[in-house]
């Protein structure tokens, strides 16, 4: 080995020699089959560990002579991961050089069984269902299940399977769906392969694979364990992971956080400098931003121009080409502030030592190991904060695999997180606890992450749907919280539609007029009691708040104060344009900037925008005044309204009646979507978003099956979109159960191009017994009211008849179906209107 192992590594490849040692030595004895768990935590260096063992393995050690003929089997379920696995192999374990290692693909494996002296990487995809690997053709005599028996039967006392991260996949009361791992782990009698005679389960958390090697028929061993407290005295990891975040309720910070990150990985370059001053090392601290996704305009919503801006005035640095780089999920070349940033990939990131700056969006959680990257700033929302424990699992190895004695500084690791607050930096900390020392993958399903990527089947492009669907301007709800009534937004939407008709054309601007005053009231009143500079201070000053943990998850200090800074300008503009938005992007924050523009600065005028929203005696008084103004106006103008067109009345009942305008937005669909990849789902090649093999996996129900066949036998199909329930970007139709508005996610978007024209299509298969059928087509026939981007919007059900199966529909976007469907009262009813005109089709 070209590294010499810590104590308690070494320890533990005695162990997992001793013990492969007797395994093997059973089996050719008497062919008993043996399982040796080993658990590390994160940090530990599993990886290096293993290559020590594979090396002491083929070249001898003191446990036991050389095995130049045998055989390994490196399992894991990510390509990327065992490339990392891989480049360590060849970069630590020196005497190894000269083997031959073979990644296991598709394509050109076609052995009959595995060769002795060789080392094998597969990722477990390669065995699955749909992967060549497994099935016969005119070139594969032998398949991956043939060639592993055949290992087996010739070569099973040399055979060592090594399964990484081991727990994955693990369900044990499911035996007749097992995963992959688990046939290699049981064996399987479906696919005439046996159980190997010795697996290696390498993990940070065994609970899982243990539990299912309970019912394995082979011999459990005592596990190799790496105790937290072992890789804790070793120096391997960081002491202290400082978590910053806002004070609760405090400013929209981005920007102004990200400065501060920027002066905090100045200051650790400058310890850094300073330290190799004294040692021969040379160490370049990397400064990681998350930004946020983007859409089909924009790279990402973060400005990125204003990040580099940040970055070089508060670090004091001018970034040169190469120093900064991206790892989007485009590869292209970016723009950012007149600097090119090229894109890496992330397991090259801690090789390339002149990168300083890297910017991601969610892929750097898995994957990499870039110990030099010792600040992190996240742009992303309260919800993404088991992305970042994953993250922080990737960041808290020490640079030099040793702590630093003379400079406590370098031994920390700093993360920023403007949108965050008290109870959400808790759950990051829960994770950090259950994460950094047992397994940086915290979801126990395994998911998928689908793309734009390439042609369909029929050869159009993913990428022009998705433009299609995204332009179409297809309507798409938020259904509003239960018992929230806002007159404020109801009051507007009331004066909109008064101008609109030209009842009352200055109604907006009077509105607008009296806000204004509001506003300017409260301000003289602050400045008449002295209390003007402290209040803005109050908003324009950002306290820190830092929660410091173990690079192992245990808390070294509570929650404290920060340090106090003033907001950059940019970051009260966006605060105060957010403010607006949530206040209704009506036009108050500009209306007040234009009518006291000569009396204060811009940034000040924004200020008293967010002092006043923020009040909540304000607030209160704003409330009851636009609740007075809205019954006055509903008052005053209601008759008028109602001897107007069919539209304006119904607007107007609209907003009399619920209080809070439920105005639909334009369906936009996302970049990538991240769905749960269920281990008995179907893979689909024609899904509009798909993997790196253009495949999606999902698991339909029958009729939803039925339905999908039966779309893509119509003239002009070209894709499906899943629309997966509760999800922001997903199409949401409402509908009313009893007063309560509540939300509908059709099944499935189906795209068809006739005429070289695409056509869109909602459907809905449902069946007709439940309660909520009649009140759902019921609002798929309101949505289609003013929702003509549809042609179809349909709610369907599969009927047996004497000739098999047939699907009848309800197309509530033609006007004639959706009279009917209004006067529908319960479910007889709704299948004597399936019958009805499912016969006439």
């Amino acid at each position: 080995m070209l590294v010499d192992l810590f104590d308690f590594q070494q320890k533990a490849l005695d162990e997992l020699r001793e013990r492969q040692k007797k395994a093997q030595h059973r089996y050719k004895q008497d062919g008993d089959k043996h399982i040796i768990p080993f658990t590390a935590p994160t940090g530990a260096g599993k990886t290096i560990i293993m290559s020590a063992f594979i090396e002491a393995l083929y070249c001898g050690d003191t446990h036991q002579g050389a095995e130049n003929d045998a055989i390994v089997l490196w399992i894991s379920d990510s390509p990327e991961l065992n490339e990392q696995s891989k480049m360590k192999l060849y970069a630590k374990a020196d005497k190894l050089m000269m083997r031959p290692v073979v990644t296991i693909d598709e394509k050109s494996f076609k052995a009959d069984k595995l060769q002795p002296g060789t080392i094998y990487f597969v990722n477990t995809q390669k065995f699955g269902a749909n992967s060549n690997l497994i099935k016969y053709s005119n070139d594969r005599n032998y398949t991956g299940w043939d060639f592993m028996r055949n290992t087996v039967e010739e070569y099973g006392e040399k055979l060592v399977v090594i399964i990484d991260e081991a727990h994955r996949g693990a369900k044990t009361d499911q035996m007749e769906q097992m995963s992959i791992m688990q046939k290699f782990i049981l064996g399987s009698a479906a696919d005439n392969m046996p159980s190997m005679p010795l697996v290696i389960g390498m993990s940070a958390t065994l609970e899982r694979f243990q539990s299912l090697a309970n019912n394995s028929n082979s011999t459990q061993m005592p596990k190799v364990e790496v105790t937290p407290d072992e890789v804790r005295e070793s120096g391997l990891l960081k002491d202290k992971i400082n978590i910053h975040h806002p004070n609760d309720g405090e400013a929209f910070a981005e920007m102004t956080y990200l400065a501060q990150a920027a002066k905090e990985w100045k200051d650790k370059c400058n310890h850094w400098q300073a330290y190799k001053q004294h040692e021969n090392v040379d160490v370049c601290p990397a400064l990681v931003v998350q930004v946020k996704n983007g859409n089909k305009e924009i790279v990402s919503e973060t400005d990125l121009d204003e990040c580099i801006r940040q970055i070089e005035s508060n670090a004091g640095v001018t970034l040169q080409q190469g120093e900064v780089v991206h790892t989007f999920n485009n590869s292209e070349t970016i723009n950012m502030n007149g600097l090119e940033v090229k894109y890496l990939d992330p397991s090259r990131i801690s090789e390339k030592k002149d990168v300083r700056v890297i910017f991601f969006k969610d892929n750097l959680s898995t994957g990499w190991d870039c110990p030099r990257a010792e600040t992190m700033m996240s742009f992303k929302v309260a919800t993404g904060y088991t992305n970042i424990a994953q993250l922080l699992g990737r960041m808290v190895r020490t640079p030099l695999q040793k702590r630093i004695e003379t400079d406590d500084t370098l031994n920390e690791v700093n993360l920023y997180l403007p949108n965050f607050n008290s109870v959400t930096v808790e759950r990051v900390k829960r994770e950090l606890e259950g994460v950094i020392p047992t397994n940086v993958e915290t979801h126990p399903k395994e998911k998928q992450i689908l793309e734009l990527r390439g042609n369909l089947p029929c050869g159009i492009s993913r990428q022009e749907v998705f433009e299609a669907i995204n332009n179409a301007q297809i309507d798409s709800y938020a259904i509003p919280k239960k018992g929230i009534t806002n007159y404020r937004t109801a009051l507007f939407k009331l004066c909109h539609l008064l101008v609109r008709t030209r009842l009352f054309r200055n109604a907006i601007n009077d509105l607008l007029a009296d806000i204004v005053g509001k506003i300017t009231l409260f301000i003289q009143q602050l400045e008449d009691n002295g209390q003007y500079e402290q209040s803005m201070d109050s908003v324009r000053v950002m306290n820190d708040k830092i929660v410091s943990l173990d690079a192992l998850g245990s808390i070294i200090t509570d929650e404290k104060d920060g340090s106090s800074f003033e907001l950059t300008d940019t970051d009260i503009y966006n605060w105060s344009e957010n403010v607006e938005a949530q206040f209704g992007r009506d036009g108050v924050l500009t209306a007040y900037r234009k009518k006291r523009a000569g009396e204060y600065d811009n940034t000040d005028l924004r200020l008293h925008f967010i002092l006043y929203v923020y009040d909540q005696t304000c607030k209160e008084q704003l409330d009851a005044f636009c609740k007075a103004k809205f019954y006055k106006y509903v008052d005053r103008y209601r008759h008028d309204i109602e001897s107007r067109g069919e539209a304006e009345k119904r607007e107007f009942e609209k907003i009399v009646k619920a209080h809070v305008s439920t105005q639909p937005f334009d369906l936009c669909l996302p970049d990538l979507i991240v769905t749960n990849k269920n281990p008995e789902g179907q893979i689909y090649n024609d899904h509009l978003y798909c993997d790196g093999q253009g495949n999606a996996v999902f698991k339909l129900d029958t009729w939803e099956e039925d339905v999908l066949q039966a779309e893509r036998q119509k003239e002009g199909f070209v894709c499906w979109l899943r629309n997966i329930p509760n999800k922001e970007s997903s199409l949401c139709i409402q509908y009313k159960s009893g007063t309560e508005l509540k939300p509908l996610f059709p099944d499935f978007i189906i795209v068809r191009k006739v005429n070289d024209k695409f056509e869109f299509s909602v459907l809905e298969p449902h069946f007709t017994g439940y309660a909520d059928s009649v009140p759902k087509l019921k609002g798929m026939a309101e949505y289609s009211e003013r929702c003509t981007s549809v042609g179809r919007n349909e709610m369907l059900r599969v009927v047996e008849s004497l000739s098999g199966k047939k699907i009848q529909t309800i197309n509530v976007a033609l006007s004639e179906v959706r009279n009917e469907v209004y006067s529908l009262n319960d479910h007889d009813e709704l299948n004597n209107l399936f019958i009805r005109y499912n016969d006439q089709i």
